[in-house]
C-alpha cells in the first residue's frame, strides 16, 4: 500500500487493526516512518502494524518502487500529494510520474496481478481527455492536483487492459474524520475550531464523507473479484450547516454568516488556485449519483471525531499560528 500515512492509508490501517479476519501480509511504501510512530502514539487503533513490512521511500525512487513490489500480488494505491506549494511541476511528478513508476515496475517485476487505485468522485475511472504532463504543468498547483486523477486514472486503466491486470477504481468525494496527520486547507478547520467559532461560512456546499468509510469500501473491494468501480460518497452538505456542526462539536455553539458569493470570487487572486478559482465557489460540490449505501459514520459523528483527533494532535497553539501556517502554504 502507498500513501500509508495519508489520510485514508492511515484509516484502512486502523480498519485491519479492527478486522478479526486473517488478513495477507502487507507492506507499507511510506515517505516518513516518524508518522507510523506518531500515528501510534495518537491512537490505540493501529496494532496492525506490528504485522506490517516498512519500504521508506517514495514514488519518485525506482529502486524503492522495485523493494516495494517485489513480490507483490496487489497494490493498493492511495498516495496523492496534495502539497499545492511546492508547485505544479512537484505533483505532476509524484502524483502522475509517481503513478507511471509504479505501474512500469508492477509489470517488470511480473508478479502484481491486481491493483486498486483510488480516484476522485469528479473523475471519470477511465478517462479519455487525461491532461498531458506539458498541460499539468501549466495549470496552477490546486488545479494540478485535481486534474492529476484523470491522468493517473488514465495510467492505471491503460495498464490494466495492455496487461490483464484486475484494477479497481475507489472514488471517494471529499474525506473528512480522524487519523489526518497532515492537514489540507479544508482540514486545517477542525484546528481552527478549537480556538474560535467559524463565523463565516462560504455559499453552495459539498459531498462529505467519512474516511473510515472508504477505508472499509476499499477492504470490501479487496475481498471481492476484481474489476470494479465504486462511488465512495456521502452527504451533500451546504457550507453553513458543515460549519454549524463543527462549532457544536468543538463546544462553540455559534451559527455562521454566509460570505457573499461576490467576495469568493476572490479566490482566483489566490496564487496557488489560479484559473481553477474562477468557478470553484460558483456552485456546490454535490454528488447525484448513488454513493456509498453501506456507511457506519453519520455526519455528526464523523465531525465530532474530526474535531477530537485535531484536538488530540494539538498540532497548533492558536488561531493566528493556524492562519500564518495557511498563508504560508497556499498563498
Amino acid at each position: 500500500m502507498t500513501g500509508a500515512t495519508g489520510h485514508l492509508g492511515a484509516a484502512i490501517l486502523a480498519e485491519l487493526s479492527a478486522r478479526e479476519v486473517p488478513f495477507p501480509a502487507l507492506r507499507l511504501l511510506v515517505r516518513s516512518r516518524e508518522k507510523l510512530d506518531r500515528l501510534v502514539e495518537l491512537s490505540a487503533d493501529f496494532g496492525i502494524l506490528d504485522q506490517c513490512t516498512v519500504v521508506d521511500g517514495d514514488l519518485r525512487d525506482e529502486r524503492t518502487l522495485e523493494r516495494a513490489v517485489e513480490g507483490v500480488d496487489t497494490i493498493v494505491h492511495t498516495a496523492h500529494s496534495h502539497e499545492y506549494s511546492r508547485g505544479s511541476r512537484y505533483l505532476t511528478e509524484v502524483n502522475v510520474k509517481g503513478a507511471e513508476r509504479l505501474v512500469r515496475t508492477a509489470i517488470e517485476d511480473g508478479g502484481v496481478r491486481r491493483i486498486v487505485a483510488i480516484g476522485s468522485y469528479s473523475a471519470d475511472p477511465a478517462p479519455s481527455d487525461a491532461p498531458s504532463h506539458e498541460e499539468l504543468l501549466r495549470l496552477a498547483p490546486r488545479a494540478c492536483s485535481s486534474k492529476a486523477k484523470l491522468a493517473s486514472a488514465r495510467i492505471f486503466s491503460e495498464a490494466a487492459s495492455r496487461n490483464g491486470l484486475a484494477l479497481d477504481v475507489v472514488s471517494p468525494s471529499y474525506m473528512i474524520g480522524p487519523y489526518q496527520l497532515d492537514p489540507t486547507y479544508f482540514g486545517a478547520l477542525f484546528h481552527l475550531v478549537l480556538f474560535r467559532p467559524l463565523t463565516w461560512a462560504p455559499p453552495h456546499g459539498v459531498n462529505l464523507v467519512d474516511v473510515r468509510d472508504v477505508a472499509r469500501a476499499v477492504l470490501d473491494v479487496l475481498t471481492t473479484g476484481g474489476g470494479g468501480h465504486v462511488l465512495a460518497t456521502g452527504d451533500n452538505t451546504p457550507y453553513t450547516e458543515l460549519f454549524e456542526t463543527l462549532n457544536h462539536a468543538a463546544g462553540r455553539p455559534s451559527t455562521p454568516r454566509l460570505i457573499s458569493p461576490r467576495l469568493m470570487r476572490l479566490v482566483p487572486r489566490l496564487r496557488l488556485f489560479g484559473d481553477f478559482g474562477k468557478h470553484y465557489f460558483d456552485g456546490p460540490h454535490y454528488v447525484d449519483a448513488p454513493g456509498l449505501t453501506d456507511r457506519c459514520f453519520g455526519l455528526d459523528r464523523t465531525i465530532s471525531d474530526a474535531v477530537d483527533w485535531a484536538r488530540r494532535m494539538a498540532r497548533f497553539s492558536g488561531s493566528f499560528q493556524i492562519y500564518r501556517w495557511m498563508a504560508r502554504r497556499y498563498l
